[in-house]
């Protein structure tokens, strides 16, 4: 399974529709809002809404890779921003 670091702990991440979920459920939206949410992006023209979006999706994916391995993730969204 891929990780991150940060610091100075590892944590796992798995994407996925489950990770998707967890994201989608952190940021009160449904499941089509996500796809016209991330498939709507312009990276020149980024908001703070876009950039919040990246850091709640990094936190799915650890939260579902934790999960999976069965440890605790302790990490916020402002700590993957």
């Amino acid at each position: 399974m891929n990780s991150i670091s940060t610091n100075g702990t590892s944590y796992p991440i798995k994407t996925g529709y489950s990770a998707v979920r967890l994201f989608c459920i952190k940021r009160g939206i449904e499941f089509y809002q996500f796809n016209e949410r991330f498939a709507a992006l312009d990276f020149e023209k980024l908001t703070v809404e876009n950039i919040d979006d990246f850091a709640y999706m990094v936190l799915a994916f650890v939260d579902r890779g934790c999960e999976l391995d069965g440890m605790e993730n302790k990490l916020s969204v402002n700590d993957v921003s």
